[in-house]
């Protein structure tokens, strides 16, 4: 094999493992922000609390005692058709969720210091009482 050829086939090598790993840093960035740019869930929260009332959409909760100090007091909140609502990871109505509820909550937006606080970006609201 003359000197050339080796050249050849190590700029080719190099050039396949640049193109590699380019091709491998897009896919983590589209995973990593849910392929819009966004910080998908990366950013989000999450905390349990017991639902106090509902309102059509608008929910007011309070934080249970397990939460870190931020999430013990008292939340508004509102969702929309993106928000999802599980009970053991099954899709769920807003109409089965009633006042004394045990729930988690996960957000990604932010939280207004009010009183009494408003969560923005609600993305999932999980059931989680034993039974329903």
């Amino acid at each position: 094999m003359t000197r050339e050829k080796k050249q050849r086939g190590w700029i080719l090598w190099l050039v396949a493992l640049l193109v590699a790993a380019a091709v491998s840093g897009f896919v983590g960035y589209q995973i990593g922000t849910g392929g819009d740019g966004s910080d998908g869930e990366a950013n989000s929260q999450t905390f349990y609390a017991v639902i106090d009332s509902i309102d059509g959409a608008s929910f007011r909760v309070t934080g249970m005692d397990v939460n870190d100090v931020n999430f013990r007091s008292e939340f508004d909140f509102s969702i929309d058709d993106a928000t999802r609502i599980t009970w053991r990871y099954e899709p769920m109505e807003l109409s089965e969720l009633e006042a004394g509820d045990h729930i988690s909550i996960t957000f990604s937006g932010d939280v207004l210091e009010t009183y009494p606080a408003v969560l923005e970006g609600v993305t999932w609201i999980q059931l989680l009482d034993d039974e329903k």
